[in-house]
């Protein structure tokens, strides 16, 4: 498991009853946490990707197709998670493209308050 690669993984979701904009449930995730984190650690960090590409257009979205997914998607910045490693399924891909991978750090940088948009 290395930083950039995508996994479906199981996203805990809300109390029953609890209204959520968080994305949940079984999804790709592209794990964002450093290597040696992803070694060593039993939880890793990810953003969470949706197929909805209806979402609306904020700094902290990438575009992403290929690269293991079956249809394009957004990879949601501003949902940084952590998760346990059993939460985490099989691998399906990675973001391979140095544009994509960019675009992440910077959509994390924006999301934490690091630079501005």
């Amino acid at each position: 498991m290395k930083q950039y690669d995508i996994f479906w993984a199981d996203i805990p979701g809300p109390d029953p009853g609890k209204e959520t904009y968080i994305t949940y449930g079984k999804r790709p995730v592209v794990i964002v946490s450093n290597d040696d984190n992803n070694q060593f650690s039993q939880a890793v960090t990810v953003l969470p990707i949706t197929s909805n590409l209806s979402k609306k257009p904020m700094p902290t979205h990438i575009f992403v197709k290929d690269q293991g997914l079956t249809l394009p998607g957004i990879v949601i910045g501003e949902q940084i998670i952590t998760l346990d490693k059993s939460r985490i399924m099989e691998q399906i891909g990675a973001v391979t493209k140095e544009w994509d991978k960019l675009c992440i750090q910077h959509a994390l940088q924006v999301q934490l308050g690091m630079v501005e948009p």
